[in-house]
């Protein structure tokens, strides 16, 4: 009974975040960044032979969200469509992550309904560094990866432990440096268990996490022999001078050395979610 129960939940929560979903995708349009590389990468657009930055850049960004757009881009050929088909689909992770929180926090639908709603209609932001929170935004790469992240905690809630370890392993190649930062949360809780004799069973998502694994192995592989067969220009040796004035006065927000106190509080409170989720929902015993 209890099982049936949840599998409906399952169903009305996913049901909900899918309509929302097509709803905000629906009154949103732009073309999200990983357009530009896609139309490059799908030959749609072709630069000349001669060496040129942007080239390198649309041809050489490592994310998986280009690749993808370059795919949608060859079937739909239309970057009307191609962008819908990607406001789509990062709503609706973010939309779902947010609905599934909210529910297991609350356990009320009505109340995870409203407050997903009240968050996208009025775009409360979720925390920020030195640059905002955008959940409808050209800039589709910060964005993508906060949805992946909130869709990541809505899963790991609900104990759809399977979708977490998928999710988990192809971050690492969606946005690199955000799933590496989730990883550490990762390892902060394993080093704590180890610390305190605990052992946990999570078959479910060692299992999502190999699967998205060996798909990402096989990106890596693509990306490496055959991807740069397209981009075989020689810049020869970086001048590091210049590229430390690049990053400190044009690419500001990786230069940054700033200490963001709210986004420290917002790490630590992460790492105590995560952790009272696991004492909650599974059972810890001595190893």
């Amino acid at each position: 009974m209890f099982i049936l129960k949840k599998k409906y939940n399952n169903l009305v929560l996913f049901t909900a975040s899918i309509a929302f979903s097509l709803f905000f995708s629906f009154i949103h349009y732009y073309i999200p960044k990983s357009i530009d590389s896609g139309l490059v990468i799908s030959g749609i657009i072709k630069y000349p032979d001669h060496p040129s930055l942007m080239k390198e850049v649309f041809l050489s960004s490592f994310s998986l969200l280009n690749f993808f757009s370059a795919f949608i881009l060859k079937l739909t050929n239309s970057i009307y469509f191609s962008s819908k088909i990607i406001i789509f689909l990062n709503t609706f992770f973010f939309t779902t992550g947010f609905v599934f929180l909210i529910y297991n926090i609350s356990k009320s639908k009505f109340f995870s309904f409203l407050i997903t709603l009240l968050i996208l209609l009025f775009d409360i932001k979720s925390g920020s560094g030195d640059y905002p929170t955008l959940y409808f935004s050209e800039h589709i790469y910060g964005s993508i990866s906060f949805s992946l992240f909130v869709f990541f905690l809505g899963m790991f809630a609900n104990n759809n432990l399977k979708i977490c370890g998928i999710i988990l392993s192809l971050f690492l190649i969606i946005h690199p440096v955000t799933s590496c930062w989730l990883l550490l949360h990762f390892l902060f809780l394993y080093l704590l268990f180890q610390l305190l004799n605990f052992k946990i069973e999570c078959k479910s998502f060692w299992n999502g996490f190999w699967l998205g694994l060996v798909i990402s192995i096989f990106f890596l592989i693509y990306y490496k022999y055959f991807n740069s067969k397209n981009n075989n220009y020689d810049w020869g040796l970086v001048d590091k001078d210049f590229l430390y004035n690049f990053i400190k006065y044009f690419d500001w927000h990786r230069g940054v050395k700033r200490f963001y106190l709210k986004i420290n509080i917002f790490i630590l409170f992460i790492n105590i979610f995560l952790l009272v989720t696991i004492i909650s929902r599974h059972q810890l015993t001595l190893a």
